[in-house]
């Protein structure tokens, strides 16, 4: 039987292990979140999406180093229905722990926090690759590719910014 300090102290440090449990599994967190969207394709298009991701991904890791926390990512999550929580999942999952902040379509974002030296991460799935969803936003950013990549599955590309939004 627990004594009355050993039970308050049970009380306060159980669930300061659990919420500091949760900061060290943010990728698996990430990762439970497209699970929903996982039940909604097919395997041949869950196969087809993760390659490409996947890819940029890497590619980024050669351009900024995983260890660098404080370089600020954006994802611009394509406007594709119903696979908006699968791409932002991806994304989230395979750059866990770097500070990715996702760009939903439809959503309000201050493109002004956006500074020199972050890195813009650009995937344009086939079924956009006509829709000027890239060039759009480019129009709007002054940045310089550092990587790009086309084929059947879409179009991949990293830029960085080069002024203040």
């Amino acid at each position: 039987m627990l004594s009355r300090k050993e039970y308050i102290l049970a009380i306060i440090l159980v669930p300061l292990w659990i919420i500091g449990g949760a900061s060290i599994f943010k990728g698996e967190l990430a990762a439970v979140k497209i699970i929903p969207a996982l039940f909604g394709m097919s395997s041949d298009e869950r196969a087809g999406l993760s390659g490409p991701l996947y890819n940029l991904t890497q590619r980024l890791n050669s351009v900024v180093p995983a260890t660098d926390k404080t370089t600020k990512i954006y994802f611009f999550v394509p406007p594709e229905q119903g696979k908006e929580e699968y791409y932002s999942g991806k994304i989230s999952y395979y750059l866990c722990p770097r500070n990715v902040t996702m760009i939903k379509p439809g959503g309000e974002f201050d493109f002004n926090t956006i500074k020199k030296g972050d890195y813009l991460l650009v995937f344009t799935p086939a079924s956009l690759m006509n829709s000027g969803f890239e060039s759009d936003l480019l129009s709007i950013i002054s940045s310089s590719a550092l990587y790009e990549f086309a084929d059947e599955k879409g179009r991949q590309a990293i830029y960085r910014v080069e002024r203040d939004g």
